[in-house]
């Protein structure tokens, strides 16, 4: 299980799920980009202003802002759009599917002090949706796949193979798409000089949590905050890739499909404060420290191997099992300024410093991953800009996210870029709000090793509207 591991990891995103461990790490590491509308529309700016549901993921002082009861809920519909270009051949996907990204109340406690008020709150956020889907299609003037495991497995018996995590080349063997020699060198009757080639990729993907946060308001001027959370991830992933356009009269192509599945659970602690030095200009501040995670990883491959003949071979590896591991998540800090005009709006700019190559694994078949974090991914950098105008009982709200990249390699160089509006309507005991968000980030995708082939450049586009209503109790 480690080799296999560390195979997956040291060709650092070059393919689909063969790269899911680094992945996890950047998914385990984002920041709060969904929530509740407002949170949303204001580019998730809320470190310094609280009052809002998903703010609280941010700064648990945002708590102590709410002036009553309240509960609120918040659905939507999250848009997707993957486009890709492979050999000079352009590609485009789409989907969609039903979000729920936050529910939550508050409860506001007096002390016989009127000077300070304390609030309980509980809110379940989705701080992150990575659903997607693509595809890519090219024909290949210089390679296939078959090379890369035909490299992998020079040196190694066919048991071999499979006892040093070659999965895919011991399939490759097992199908005849690769022969073995007596020196333990290998190669193919597969006869290849244009070679077709199409992938598609269904990712699944979430990262949410359940906050327990408490609050204090100090006479209006000084709010603090602690937060006790429970974040959950889900990951799962579907992939198919297939090779045709071989010559010679014996192989004619070959597919490879594969699963992979994650489920974890852990948990977090968050504190934070806002300071009001005067009544139109606020100043907030968080910390998160790790989340401490337990997963668990399922995975199915399979490849196929057809002949001009007609014939087809097929072979197939399960993981024995479901694999348990750790990860400790980057702590990250939170700062941010607003300047509130009365009660006609705000301006807000925030920054977060998310420490990713702090994260670490203690499972021992894993130990390795510690070098490939430092190695391969940076520590990000995510500034935020909002703004709310009131207009009677209406609010207009736009913002802006930028989010840099998460690694360190120089053909991967992807940060994100988000651009949003928002809408909102107020009664004494009724807010309805709707947002609508448009988030991209390019990168280079490699069906293998970039020694073999050109990437294929595909840039995702999310567009998750959201909508909500909350109720004064």
């Amino acid at each position: 299980m480690k080799k296999y591991f560390l195979s997956i990891l040291a060709i650092c995103l070059y393919g689909s799920v063969t790269s899911q461990n680094i992945v996890d790490i950047t998914y385990l590491n984002n920041p709060v980009t969904l929530g509740t509308p407002r949170f949303a529309a204001t580019g998730g700016a809320f470190t310094s202003l609280g009052n809002d549901f998903s703010a609280i993921h941010v700064n648990p002082a945002g708590l102590a802002v709410f002036r009553h009861d309240e509960f609120g809920i918040t659905m939507g519909y999250g848009g997707r759009t993957v486009s890709s270009s492979y050999y000079d051949i352009n590609q485009s996907a789409n989907d969609g599917s039903f979000l729920f990204t936050n529910v939550g109340y508050v409860k506001k406690m007096l002390t016989k002090n009127e000077d300070i008020t304390w609030n309980f709150g509980i809110s379940y956020n989705r701080n992150a949706d990575l659903r997607s889907k693509s595809k890519s299609l090219g024909t290949n003037p210089q390679s296939s796949i078959l090379q890369q495991w035909i490299r992998n497995a020079n040196g190694f018996s066919p048991q071999g193979l499979f006892e040093n995590g070659l999965i895919y080349e011991g399939l490759a063997w097992e199908t005849f798409l690769i022969d073995k020699h007596p020196d333990l060198t290998y190669s193919t009757q597969a006869v290849f000089d244009k070679t077709e080639q199409y992938w598609d990729e269904e990712i699944n993907a979430r990262f949410d949590e359940l906050a327990f946060t408490f609050a204090v308001d100090q006479s209006n001027k000084l709010y603090y905050g602690l937060s006790l959370n429970v974040p959950f991830y889900k990951y799962d992933n579907k992939y198919y890739y297939t090779e045709g356009g071989f010559q010679g009269d014996s192989i004619k192509g070959l597919e490879w499909y594969e699963e992979f599945s994650n489920r974890g659970a852990g948990f977090n602690i968050k504190l934070g404060a806002i300071f009001r030095p005067v009544s139109s200009f606020r100043i907030g501040a968080s910390i998160w420290s790790p989340s401490w995670m337990s997963i668990s990883q399922t995975y199915y491959t399979e490849i196929n191997a057809k002949y001009w003949n007609g014939s087809n071979k097929s072979a197939a590896f399960e993981q024995n099992g479901a694999f348990q591991y750790s990860i400790r998540t980057a702590p990250q800090a939170n700062l941010g300024l607003s300047w509130v005009f009365n009660k006609s709006g705000f301006l807000t700019v925030d920054y977060a410093f998310i420490a990713t190559k702090w994260s670490k694994t203690n499972t021992s078949e894993l130990s390795y991953l510690n070098a490939d974090i430092n190695n391969y991914m940076s520590n990000q950098h995510n500034i935020r800009f909002g703004a709310e105008i009131r207009i009677v009982n209406f609010f207009v709200r736009g913002g802006y996210s930028w989010l840099s990249s998460p690694f360190n390699i120089d053909f991967q160089d992807s940060p994100k870029n988000t651009y949003s509006l928002g809408l909102g309507y107020r009664t004494n005991k009724i807010t309805f709000d709707i947002s609508y968000n448009i988030a991209t980030n390019n990168y280079k995708y490699y069906p293998y090793s970039p020694e073999l082939v050109q990437p294929a450049s595909q840039t995702i586009t999310r567009k998750p509207f959201l909508a909500s209503i909350s109720f004064r109790l």
